[in-house]
Order: C-alpha cells, then sequence, then structure tokens
C-alpha cells in the first residue's frame, strides 16, 4: 500500500484490507457554522440535522446531475458536522475525476439537501434542522471552508485484473 501524506489530506493507493477502492472521505458538511451559499442564501445547519440512513446521496461534480460520478456509502454524524465515504464508478469521467482528486486540483465538497424542517434567524439566516441530503458534489470551491476531502484511496492500474476477453481474430476470406 502506497501512502503520501500531507496535512490532513491521504492518499491510498488501496484500501485497508488490500482490495482496490475508488473513493474519498472527509467533512460534509460542519455543524453550527453560517455560511452564504453559491445562491445567496445564508444557511447553517444544526447537529443531525442530514440523515445517516436511507436512500444514499448522489455523487456529483459541481452539483451537475449529468455529471453523476457515483454514491456516497457511508455517512457518520459527529461532533463536528456530518462526515462522509463516497465511492466512484469506473467511468471514464470519474476516471478524470479521480486523477484531478489525486493532484489535489479537487479538494472540497458541497451538499445538495431540501430543507424539510427549518426556521430563519434575525439576520435571516436559514437555520436547517432537518433535511432530505440528495448529492454531495465534488466541488473546487466550497461553501463551507471545512467542508473538504481528507482522504483519497485510489487503485492504480496495474493493480487492477487484466482484462481475460479474448482478442477476436479475423479469417480471410476464401472464395
Amino acid at each position: 500500500m502506497l501512502r503520501l501524506t500531507s496535512g490532513s489530506f491521504t492518499v491510498d493507493a488501496a484500501a485497508p484490507d488490500g482490495q482496490p477502492s475508488r473513493s474519498i472521505t472527509g467533512l460534509a458538511v460542519p455543524w453550527n457554522v453560517a455560511t452564504t451559499d453559491s445562491l445567496g442564501t445564508k444557511v447553517m445547519f444544526m447537529p443531525g440535522s442530514l440523515p445517516e440512513d436511507g436512500r444514499p446521496p448522489r455523487l456529483l461534480e459541481g452539483h451537475d446531475p449529468a455529471k453523476v460520478r457515483g454514491l456516497v456509502s457511508e455517512r457518520a454524524n459527529t461532533s463536528e458536522g456530518m462526515m462522509f465515504t463516497a465511492r466512484l464508478a469506473s467511468t471514464r469521467d470519474a476516471d478524470d475525476t479521480m486523477a484531478l482528486l489525486l493532484m489535489g486540483a479537487l479538494d472540497s465538497v458541497s451538499v445538495g439537501v431540501i430543507p424539510t424542517k427549518f426556521s430563519h434567524s434575525t439576520d435571516g439566516t436559514m437555520i436547517v434542522e432537518e433535511a432530505r441530503w440528495t448529492e454531495l458534489s465534488i466541488v473546487s470551491e466550497p461553501a463551507f471552508e471545512q467542508a473538504r476531502i481528507e482522504k483519497v484511496a485510489a487503485s492504480s492500474p496495474e493493480d487492477e485484473e487484466p482484462d481475460e476477453t479474448p482478442t477476436p481474430t479475423t479469417d480471410q476470406e476464401v472464395e
């Protein structure tokens, strides 16, 4: 296993059990931190406002529903916020995203939610008490500074099983 560590960012070439892995882990959203989202809405998530179970959020790139890259596979409510692990699919687009993740060009995430229970503070901040978590997006600039990818696990192509599909051969036509 190859492990490179720089600050709190880790790259693993395989999962701890030695199996190939294509995943990211980090903090999806911090609790009790106010921010302004890309639409100009002030928002703050309360502890436990995002579910740990139910339908897994899709992993997108840049909040674009046409750019599905995988699924959130683990969710953990901690005192800091909602932690996650997401698995990337074995597609060309996800391969490109993984390359950017491995080099650190993409290092942040942003949640996509539908608030189901919320209130507004006197300054207009939406305080989310409960929400349906629909997606987690890999982004270059997060709404919450703390919403960072802390670990990237990726198998290199030479670690994967070779394709055993026989190469078709063509016979010359005989008249």
